[in-house]
């Protein structure tokens, strides 16, 4: 499923293509994918409230995009385990979108939508001095060829530009919603903290743990409720880095520990969001490119490798722990599998 990254980075592609274009028409190719105002399939009222609207920002909160209109609706996003949202110009080529070098700069969201919308202010704008502490990522040629068999909804421009929506196994969605509404969403209404926003201090994160000192760290790290937008690659990333076994219980960590963490959470989530993500299954970017984070990981889908703390390779950098000739183990922990090296993780 696509995390906080690989969301991120498909919001700020959104608002580099389609904010302020106008809806010419829509396409829905299989009405259980769409919703309007709650109810399921109702195609004709989605494509009514959606032709003729502007896109007025593209925004996220954990890994739903949030399209807010020109007409009071919102169009919530979720591509779940193999969603894909696909962009294409009006004559066919792909504009690489995802790029922290554009002169563009994005306004300062902070919290909006009823104080539902954890966005970072640090995150979603782009100054010039952030903008050039990144290298821009290695994209490859677009790979994802639209429309296909996957594919179930199609959104027209009026400037003949389009936007698809692929999804394999069937379990994302598109839902139009009164912007009224939004806070009513129970997708939304009960998330935890963005962990890249400025309010998500260490001191924070420390108190958050106390709550659930029972639950094994792994697990809890990918509750939505205690925590926005972390899923299993950056959960296992974010322990190795820290250091702490996925099964210790979260009273149980030291000061330290937590401190390491934090820091783990937050460096490893912005190094991805400058690679444009992590494609290790069907993600892809805006434009149909993979994202450029997995030569990067540490130990997720490394099972049974020699652990990669203080190795240097051609395609990662060094880590900043010394070395380490663990064996990397995978298992199941609350029925999702974690990676974790058990020697250098304890």
């Amino acid at each position: 499923m696509p995390e906080l990254p690989e969301v991120e980075t498909i919001r700020r592609q959104l608002f580099k293509e389609v904010v302020g274009k106008k809806i010419k028409s829509v396409e829905i190719k299989l009405p259980k994918m769409v919703y309007f105002d709650g109810r399921r399939s109702d195609v004709k009222n989605f494509k009514k409230n959606l032709e003729g609207a502007r896109v007025n920002k593209a925004n996220r909160a954990a890994k739903i995009l949030i399209i807010e209109l020109s007409n009071g609706y919102t169009l919530l996003i979720h591509l779940k385990l193999t969603g894909q949202l696909i962009y294409r110009a009006k004559n066919g080529e792909t504009k690489r979108g995802g790029n922290p070098r554009t002169k563009r700069a994005e306004p300062r969201l902070g919290k909006s939508l009823a104080g539902l919308l954890f966005v970072s202010q640090s995150l979603c704008s782009w100054t010039n001095r952030e903008q050039s502490s990144y290298n821009e990522p290695p994209w490859p040629k677009p790979n994802v060829s639209v429309p296909n068999k996957w594919t179930h909804a199609i959104i027209h421009f009026t400037d003949g530009s389009k936007l698809y929506f692929n999804d394999l196994r069937q379990f994302g969605y598109l839902k139009l919603i009164e912007t009224k509404k939004i806070g009513e969403q129970k997708e939304l209404k009960k998330l935890g903290p963005e962990p890249l926003d400025k309010n998500f201090t260490a001191e924070k994160f420390s108190k958050m743990l106390k709550k659930r000192a029972k639950a094994k760290i792994k697990p809890l790290l990918l509750d939505q409720n205690f925590i926005s937008g972390i899923g299993n690659i950056y959960a296992d990333e974010s322990l190795f880095y820290a250091g702490i076994l996925p099964t210790r219980p979260a009273g149980k960590l030291k000061p330290e520990e937590i401190k390491k963490l934090h820091q783990g959470i937050k460096t490893i989530l912005q190094k991805s969001i400058a690679q444009g993500g992590t494609s290790s299954d069907t993600y892809v970017t805006l434009t149909g490119q993979k994202g450029g984070y997995e030569k990067y990981l540490k130990v997720y889908g490394w099972e049974g490798e020699k652990c990669k703390r203080g190795r240097h390779t051609t395609t990662a950098p060094l880590s900043l722990f010394a070395g380490c000739d663990g064996i990397i183990k995978r298992i199941k922990l609350s029925s999702r599998s974690a990676h974790f090296c058990p020697k250098c993780q304890i």
